[in-house]
């Protein structure tokens, strides 16, 4: 009997030491086009860029200096376009304008314009010029306008200094 006890221990302590590993978050969509988590009015929103639209985000400089940064980024569906959205800031800490196009996959497309800090709040966190990559966050609100959260890394730019 005490072996048929100490075998139920031994096989209950080996079944206890197995633990399922923890599932992470998924990561954010990755692409040639950078990675991007979108939110829009609350609901997360894929990013599936078009690929020859990927380097249209612009870094503008006169004399080394920002003048401009305008991060252009674009998701596309099943049947059609997604949303397209651009957002500008002149020291990469503000908003300066955004647009916001959304298709949502449908034929029927609504739009909206942020202008200014009351629209919104932009902070690009790295722009890499040897690779010609932006990071950073943006937040897009306003009344009777779509709230819109980003968080986007290795999103490529065109440099236009002069």
């Amino acid at each position: 009997m005490k072996k048929l006890l100490y075998t139920f221990l031994a096989v209950s302590l080996i079944f206890s030491a197995c633990e399922e590993d923890e599932q992470s978050p998924a990561p954010p969509a990755s692409s040639a086009c950078g990675n991007v988590t979108m939110t829009i009015d609350g609901t997360s929103r894929g990013y599936s860029p078009t690929p020859s639209l990927c380097n249209t985000s612009l870094v503008s400089t006169i004399g080394g200096q920002i003048s401009t940064i305008s991060l252009a980024l674009n998701s596309t569906c099943n049947n059609g376009q997604d949303y397209n959205i651009t957002v500008s800031t002149t020291d990469g800490n503000s908003l300066y304008e955004s647009y916001f196009w959304d298709y949502n996959c449908s034929t029927s497309t609504s739009t909206a314009t942020y202008i200014g800090t009351g629209g919104g709040a932009v902070d690009i966190s790295n722009i890499d010029y040897s690779t010609k990559k932006l990071s950073g966050t943006f937040f897009l609100y306003g009344q009777g306008k779509p709230s819109i959260e980003c968080t986007f890394s290795n999103v490529p730019f065109t440099l236009m200094a002069m």
